[in-house]
């Protein structure tokens, strides 16, 4: 081999060697277009970890808006979406409450975490207010739940597509203002709201409807375990009619110098039972109403003396006696007027209202148009047309099943539970309203549809409240409270 040759192979081995130890040392000769691509890696390494941190953030605070647990029922935990719409639902009930009296206690133009509430007193806000409704409600919607479950009630197939039509509804107004569902839920009831989470509240509201229809279908007690239940004992059903008036040791109580009251003593209470004698010798009604009561709720609130007085089978029209409580402090002044047993039919009846209308600036002209209606309606007005009459004249009619004498004026009572024949027809007015009603047929015994009505309560009451409600209150930050009343209601 040739020296020339052998130089030549020394120096590719060098350079071969030269380039293994430059990757084993990482030290490798950089060209400044290498050192440009690395940096742009770099940059574009750190956007893209910017980008991961920044959706990462939002997916999981969206997350949070609709998952986040801002209340327990049980094991069931309550999540943000869903409160969202219960507090939607109870700001909406109580506009439809108090009409257009609610734009003047609620500022529709101020979110309702800056308004103190008036209905209370402890100076929250009314968006506490309508957490507390909304929870109450989803407390009473997951208890019904539970207990429909432990029933094995389950949806039926009208149930089913009722849900999907509520569903549809709200897909229909989102196309009308150019969105999707999830979108416009979001808009309306609170970010975090979706098709999901919407489906399942009205899912719950649907469960709870449907399973009240078939707890009544299923436990509604025959005639003969209502006239047993009764006979066990009457006073848990019949009520007394009475006027009451308390009189009070306090009352009685003299200010001193520097207007402060001292605390009762034997005098103002010696005093108090004085004033409760005097008006039990000389009742004066004048200025009092009657009220019924059962003999448990005279109990609770009166005394078990007075209670067993008020019930006694001697009493008689106009008695009167008097009691105090426990300490002498309060003295309670009863007049009997009668005992009910409520054993009468009710009645099957349909009716319609034409009334003044509401919100004018002149009531006169109001009576009077109410007044022209009604002299039309008299006329022409027969069995057979009845709700086409109401209809003409946009009136809706009320179609009342076991109707019973409560609350009903003593006119109305006196003819309506008359013998009276089907499509009978009879108006009656009352400060500047007149009611038309169309007798249609005798209902139920109402004594016995009160003892039904007990006994399926108590047995609702049982198994459909058994968990409370818990909060988060670190959790309310993801619900609508800051909601402007005016954006929705009106």
């Amino acid at each position: 081999m040739s020296a020339s040759r052998k130089k030549k192979e020394r120096k590719l081995l060098e350079a071969e060697q030269a380039s293994l130890n430059s990757v084993k040392t990482g030290k490798e000769k950089k060209t400044g277009l290498d050192r440009a691509f690395r940096d742009v890696l770099i940059i574009v390494g750190i956007i893209v970890l910017a980008a991961i941190v920044i959706i990462s953030f939002v997916s999981c605070r969206n997350w949070n808006r609709k998952n986040a647990t801002v209340a327990k029922i049980g094991d069931e935990k309550i999540s943000a979406s869903m409160m969202n719409y219960a507090f939607f639902d109870s700001v909406n009930n109580f506009y439809g409450q108090y009409g257009s009296l609610a734009g003047y206690i609620i500022d529709p133009n101020t979110p309702l975490d800056k308004q103190v509430c008036t209905m209370t007193s402890d100076g929250t806000m009314w968006s506490d207010f309508f957490i507390k409704q909304a929870g109450e409600t989803l407390e009473h919607y997951y208890n019904i739940c539970d207990a429909a479950e432990r029933d094995g009630f389950k949806l039926s197939d009208e149930d089913k597509k009722a849900i999907d039509s509520v569903i549809e509804s709200y897909e229909f107004q989102a196309s009308k203002v150019g969105t999707n569902l999830d979108n416009y839920l979001s808009s309306v009831f609170g970010k975090g709201c979706d098709e999901d989470s919407f489906k399942d509240y009205v899912t719950l509201q649907m469960t709870v409807e449907s399973y009240n229809r078939y707890f009544v279908e299923k436990y509604e007690p025959s005639d003969e375990d209502a006239l047993a239940a009764y006979n066990e004992d009457p006073t848990k059903y019949d009520t007394v009619t009475c006027y009451m008036v308390t009189k009070t040791a306090s009352s009685f109580l003299k200010a001193a110098e520097d207007g402060s009251l001292p605390e009762v003593g034997d005098a103002e209470k010696a005093e108090a039972k004085a004033a409760a004698e005097e008006a039990a010798a000389n009742f004066d009604t004048a200025e009092l109403s009657t009220a019924s009561y059962t003999k448990v709720g005279v109990s609770g609130s009166y005394g078990d003396e007075a209670a067993n007085w008020l019930f006694d089978s001697a009493r008689k029209a106009d008695d009167t006696a008097f009691f105090a409580n426990k300490d002498n402090t309060e003295y309670y002044v009863f007049k009997f007027v009668e005992k009910d047993d409520y054993n009468y039919s009710t009645v099957n009846c349909r009716s319609f209202v034409v009334a003044p209308a509401a919100q004018t600036t002149d009531p006169d002209a109001a009576k009077e148009e109410a007044t022209r209606i009604y002299n039309e309606i008299k006329e022409k007005i027969t069995a057979e047309n009845f709700d086409e009459v109401a209809a003409e004249y946009g009136l809706t009619v009320d179609n009342s099943e076991n109707l019973t004498k409560s609350g009903l004026d003593d006119a109305v009572v006196t003819w309506l539970f008359g013998k009276r024949s089907a499509n009978e027809i009879k108006d009656f007015s009352s400060d500047g309203s007149y009611t038309f009603y169309i007798f249609d047929s005798e209902g139920e015994n109402c004594n016995t549809l009160r003892v039904k009505n007990t006994i399926l309560s108590e047995k609702w009451e049982g198994i459909t409240h058994t968990n409370e409600i818990s909060y988060k209150e670190t959790n309310f930050k993801y619900i609508r409270t800051d909601m402007l009343t005016g954006n929705y209601f009106s």
